[in-house]
C-alpha cells in the first residue's frame, strides 16, 4: 500500500513548577510578617525618645532605635512587595493550570485519533489511501496547533517564573531593598484620603475609597492597618477576611508562644487567647463546610475579629458562603450569654441555615453570617439582660454592619434577611426602628424572642416582611408582654407571636420539645419554672436539623414565602392568660434533606 505520513505523537506536557494554593499561603505568611515588622517600626519610632532622659546616652539610644525603625520599615515594605509578587505568581499559576487541563484534553483527543488512524492504516487497502491521507493531513494540522499551544503555555510558565525571580532580585540585599522602598509606605497616603476606615466615613464612602486604590495600595493598607481594614464596614468580604486572618494568626503565634515558654498569662491575655482559639476552630469549621447540593466547599470568611472588644468579650463574624456574590444573604444576631468563645456554636448554626436555604432553592446561591458584634448581656444574672441599653447600642452597630454588606454590592443587591435570636431580636428591633434596618433588608425574623423592644407593632419596623418563630415551650418567649392586662415584669416588649402584633408567625416546634407530654397548656409561671428546670432546651434548638424552624428559616432566606409553614397566633383573652394554639399541635415531621412530611 502507498505510504501515508502520520504526524508524530505529541510531547508530554510538563507539570507546573508550583501549587497555587501553597503559593497563596506563602504570600499570606509574608504579609503577616510584614504587619509584624510594620508594628516594630511604629513602636521603635514612638519610643526613640524617653521623657526625663537626655544627654549623649539618650542621643545614642535615639539614633540606634531610629535606625532599627528604618530597617524594620524597609523590611516590612520589602515583604509586602514580595507578597504582592507572590500573589501575582499564584494567580498566574491558577490560569496556567486551567490552560494545562485544556491542553491535556486536546492532547488526549489527538492521541486517540492518531491511534485510530494507525489502526485503520494497518487494516486498509490501496483503495483506502485517499481517505486515509486526508485524515492524516487533518490530524497533522491538529498536531501543529496543539504543539504550538503547548509551546506557548511553556513560554508563559517560564515568563511567570522569570517575573517572580526578578521581583526577588530587586530586594536581594538590604541596600537594594532600601532603594526600592525609598518612596515610603503607600499605605500612609492611602489612609489619609477621604473615606478611609477609621475616619468616621459611611460604609458607602469606605467602599468608594477602596475602589479608588491601586492593587499595591490595597495590599499596603491591609498589611499596615489590618485592625482597621478587618472591621471596616463597606469593604469586600475577602479583604476583611485577609486582614482578620492576619490578626488572628498574630494573636495565636504571640500568645501560644508565651504559653509554650511557660510564661504567666494575665487573665486578659488568657481571655484573648481563648477567643482566638475559638475563632480559629470556628473558622476551620466554616472553611470545611460542604454544600448539600454540590458537595463543594463554599468557603468560610472571617468578617470581623476583635478578641478584646467589650472588656474582653470580643467580637467576631464568620460567613459560610460569600456575601459579596450570593443571591441570598442572611445575618444571624445572637442574644445573651454570647461572647467570642461562642463562635463555634453560631458558626454551626450559620452552616445549618446555609444548608436549609440551599435545600430550599438549589438554583440560587446563599451566604449566612453569624454576627457577634455588640455588647451581649452575659446572662440572667446580668442586670443589662432586663434593660434596653445594650440592645439600643447594638442596634446601631447592626444597622451599620448590614449597610456595609450592601455597600459592597453596589447595584447588585441580594435578597437580604436578618434573623434575631433571643436578646438579639430586641437588638434587631432597635436597629429597625431607630436606624432604618427594616427599610434596608427584605425580611426581619424574630426567633425565641423575649419581646419586640422598641416596636409596638410590625408596622413600626419599616418595609421589611416581619416573621415570628417562637416555640410554644420556650420559656424566654413567655417573658414578653401579652395584651394590656397580662404584662410580664421581665418583658422586653410585645410578644411578636401575638395576633395583634402583625408579624407572620411560622411553625417553630422541635420534635423533641420540652414538656411534650403535657396536653393542656399550663400557666406562664409553670412554663417558666418547668422550662428553666429543663435547661430551656427549646430556646437553643431553632437551628437543629429536622426542626420546623430551620426548615422555615431556609424558605425565608431564599424568598420562598409560600412554602413557609404558618402557625396560629397567641391570643390573650381578658378572662385568662395568653393562649398559644401551637401548644397542642403535633410538630410537623421534617426530613432534613427534603422538607416536611405533609
Amino acid at each position: 500500500m502507498s505510504t501515508i505520513e502520520v504526524p508524530p505523537a505529541l510531547p508530554e506536557i510538563p507539570e507546573l513548577p508550583g501549587d497555587a494554593a501553597s503559593v497563596e499561603t506563602f504570600a499570606d505568611e509574608l504579609l503577616r510578617a510584614s504587619t509584624t515588622l510594620d508594628d516594630l517600626d511604629t513602636t521603635a519610632t514612638t519610643t526613640s525618645t524617653i521623657d526625663g532622659w537626655s544627654g549623649d546616652a539618650s542621643d545614642g539610644y535615639a539614633r540606634h532605635v531610629r535606625s532599627v525603625a528604618t530597617d524594620a520599615g524597609t523590611m516590612s515594605l520589602t515583604l509586602r512587595a514580595v507578597a504582592r509578587a507572590a500573589q501575582g505568581y499564584g494567580d498566574e499559576l491558577l490560569r496556567l493550570e486551567a490552560v494545562r487541563n485544556l491542553l491535556e484534553t486536546d492532547a488526549q483527543d489527538y492521541a486517540s485519533r492518531r491511534s485510530t488512524l494507525l489502526a485503520d492504516i494497518a487494516a486498509g487497502t490501496e483503495d483506502d489511501v485517499p481517505e486515509l491521507r486526508a485524515r492524516a493531513e487533518t490530524l497533522a494540522r491538529t498536531e501543529a496547533a496543539v504543539a504550538s499551544d503547548i509551546a506557548a503555555w511553556q513560554r508563559d510558565v517560564e515568563a511567570n517564573d522569570t517575573d517572580m525571580l526578578d521581583a526577588l532580585a530587586r530586594y536581594a540585599t538590604l541596600e537594594l531593598a532600601r532603594q526600592e522602598t525609598s518612596g515610603g509606605d503607600p499605605a500612609d497616603a492611602a489612609m489619609t484620603r477621604p473615606g478611609a476606615p477609621g475616619s468616621g466615613a459611611t460604609p458607602e464612602q469606605v467602599a468608594a475609597w477602596w475602589d479608588g486604590l491601586s492593587e499595591d495600595e490595597r495590599l499596603a493598607v491591609i498589611a499596615a492597618n489590618p485592625e482597621l481594614i478587618g472591621s471596616a464596614d463597606g469593604l469586600p468580604a475577602d479583604v476583611r477576611d485577609q486582614a482578620n486572618r492576619i490578626l488572628l494568626d498574630n494573636d495565636l503565634e504571640a500568645l501560644e508562644g508565651l504559653e509554650a515558654e511557660g510564661t504567666y498569662l494575665h487573665p486578659d491575655q488568657q481571655r484573648r487567647l481563648d477567643n482566638a482559639r475559638a475563632a480559629q476552630a470556628a473558622l476551620e469549621d466554616a472553611d470545611a463546610w460542604t454544600d448539600p447540593i454540590t458537595n463543594e466547599k463554599p468557603g468560610g470568611l472571617l468578617h470581623l475579629y476583635d478578641p478584646t472588644a467589650f472588656g474582653g468579650d470580643g467580637t467576631i463574624a464568620i460567613a459560610v458562603g460569600n456575601p459579596d456574590t450570593a443571591d441570598n444573604v442572611s445575618t444571624l444576631v445572637p442574644g445573651i450569654g454570647t461572647d467570642g468563645t461562642s463562635a463555634g456554636t453560631y458558626t454551626e448554626a450559620a452552616g445549618n441555615l446555609y444548608d436549609s436555604a440551599r435545600l430550599s432553592d438549589p438554583g440560587s446561591t446563599t451566604a449566612v453570617l453569624m454576627w457577634i458584634g455588640y455588647d451581649h448581656p452575659s446572662g440572667p444574672g446580668d442586670v443589662h439582660t432586663y434593660g434596653s441599653g445594650n440592645a439600643e447600642a447594638g442596634g446601631e452597630r447592626l444597622a451599620q454592619y448590614v449597610s456595609g454588606l450592601q455597600a459592597t454590592r453596589g447595584d447588585d443587591q441580594p435578597h437580604m434577611t436578618v434573623i434575631g435570636h433571643s436578646y438579639g431580636s430586641v437588638t434587631m428591633s432597635y436597629a429597625a426602628t431607630d436606624h432604618g434596618l427594616g427599610d434596608m433588608v427584605d425580611d426581619l425574623v424574630y426567633i425565641g424572642s423575649p419581646g419586640a423592644g422598641s416596636a409596638g407593632s410590625a408596622s413600626d419596623l419599616g418595609s421589611a416582611t416581619v416573621w415570628a418563630g417562637n416555640a410554644s415551650r420556650d420559656p424566654v418567649v413567655m417573658t414578653a408582654n401579652n395584651g394590656w392586662i397580662n404584662a410580664g415584669g421581665l418583658s422586653q416588649g410585645r410578644d411578636v407571636g401575638e395576633d395583634t402584633f402583625g408579624a407572620i408567625r411560622f411553625q417553630a416546634e422541635h420534635p423533641d420539645r420540652n414538656l411534650g407530654d403535657l396536653e393542656d397548656q399550663p400557666s406562664q409561671g409553670d412554663i417558666l419554672i418547668s422550662g428553666l428546670a429543663t435547661g430551656a432546651a427549646d430556646h437553643s434548638r431553632y437551628w437543629t436539623p429536622g426542626s420546623e424552624s430551620l426548615f422555615n428559616l431556609g424558605q425565608i432566606i431564599v424568598d420562598d414565602d409560600d412554602e413557609v409553614l404558618r402557625a396560629g397566633y397567641v391570643h390573650d383573652p381578658w378572662y385568662a392568660g395568653p393562649q398559644d394554639p401551637e401548644w397542642g399541635r403535633t410538630p410537623t415531621p421534617i426530613d432534613p434533606n427534603r422538607g416536611p412530611d405533609r
